[in-house]
């Protein structure tokens, strides 16, 4: 196996359920009404191909699931985060818009002075947020291309598995 992490060996079938398994399982019952010779030799031949092209299809579904974890995970981590980050931005924003409306429509000097502090604190945090926005947009490079290699070691995965699946088939 090439990963020996438990929650991914439980991927795909289980022992005996693979489809060539059940295959493999056919021929062997199948077997024993052929008289030992050359066509005994052919199914022992297939048996074996079977289980092996079993065993491969197992380890490249492991395979495949851990070359694309970060994309799986994405949704779940980095894209939560910059949805949060967003909301929070847009909140800023829309609190900092209020606080400007309250100043001009402030009457006397007392209340102009308030709420300018207050805007200028909405200003503030509005900033911190959108700092934390930009850095964010910023790490997405690293993560596209982070996923970009992820979908390339997929496929090479895929070619890979396809090529041997043929070799073992012949």
């Amino acid at each position: 196996m090439l990963f020996k992490c438990d929650a991914l060996q439980k991927l795909g079938h289980l022992k005996d359920q693979d489809p060539m398994e059940k295959l493999k399982k056919a021929v062997e019952d199948f077997q024993y009404f052929i008289p030992s010779g050359e066509k005994s030799m052919i199914l022992n031949k297939l048996i074996n191909s079977f289980d092996n092209a079993a065993n491969l299809k197992r380890e490249h579904q492991i395979r495949q699931r851990h070359s694309i974890r970060h994309l799986r995970r994405f949704t779940v981590t980095e894209y939560r985060t910059l949805v949060e980050t967003r909301d929070k931005f847009n909140q800023a924003k829309s609190n900092m818009d209020m606080a400007k409306h309250e100043v001009k429509q402030s009457k006397s000097t007392e209340q102009i002075e308030k709420r300018a502090i207050l805007y200028q604190q909405t200003v503030e945090i509005f900033d911190e947020h959108c700092n934390m926005v930009m850095k964010q947009l910023e790490e997405l490079t690293s993560i596209k291309g982070n996923h970009a290699n992820d979908m390339d070691e997929f496929i090479t995965a895929h070619k890979d598995y396809h090529i041997t699946m043929a070799n073992i088939l012949k």
